[in-house]
């Protein structure tokens, strides 16, 4: 009895204390930044109602390619109450990877 989301829409909080490079092949530099997130939103799920959430994350961008591409590792949970059969407390594990182009 789970409540699919139609669309979300979330903001957070980035925070990126911890920046490093390594060798790759010991002939180039990938140069990357350990980052933590937090933040809140809303999910829209099927039945029509408007559920607030809150999240934490963490992530990296790895820089590679002329110092112009990143490959970005996420990881966030998303903490969230909805209505089943009883009142629901929800973790909502989302692990993503993506790709910036950085300018």
């Amino acid at each position: 009895d789970s409540k699919p989301a139609r669309w979300q829409l979330a903001s957070a909080y980035v925070w990126a204390p911890v920046y490093g490079k390594y060798a790759w092949s010991g002939s180039s530099l990938i140069h990357f930044d350990l980052y933590f997130l937090a933040g809140a939103g809303m999910r829209f799920p099927l039945s029509g109602e408007i559920q607030p959430f809150a999240q934490l994350g963490v992530g990296m961008n790895h820089t590679i390619g002329w110092n112009r591409l990143a490959i970005v590792p996420e990881y966030r949970l998303r903490m969230y109450s909805e209505q089943r059969t009883s009142a629901t407390f929800v973790l909502e594990s989302l692990l993503s990877v993506g790709v910036a182009w950085l300018f």
